[in-house]
């Protein structure tokens, strides 16, 4: 979250009016609906953790076992399970 000057960015009449409310504190102004991000879209990491249980999910069925994933991806045994018996994204 950025913080920016509203006298710069806001036109004069509503910056007036915010300031009947509000003066010298800071306030917060939600997005948009729809316009959201869900966690890790906008670095990329959700799609990277995709592509990793789908490979894990992968692995899985050509025959690898919980505990030799669970080695290969550096993850525990219980969170490899959670990824393999999920339903897929």
């Amino acid at each position: 979250m950025n913080y920016k000057k509203a006298d710069s960015i806001l036109p004069k009449h509503l910056l007036d009016e915010i300031q009947k409310y509000v003066q010298g504190e800071y306030i917060y102004i939600p997005s948009v609906n729809g316009s959201r991000r869900r966690w890790g879209e906008k670095s990329g990491a959700r799609e990277e953790l995709v592509k990793r249980n789908n490979n894990i999910r992968t692995a899985f069925k050509e025959g690898k076992t919980i505990e030799e994933l669970a080695d290969l991806f550096y993850l525990s045994i219980n969170s490899i399970k959670k990824i393999v018996y999920s339903k897929s994204e």
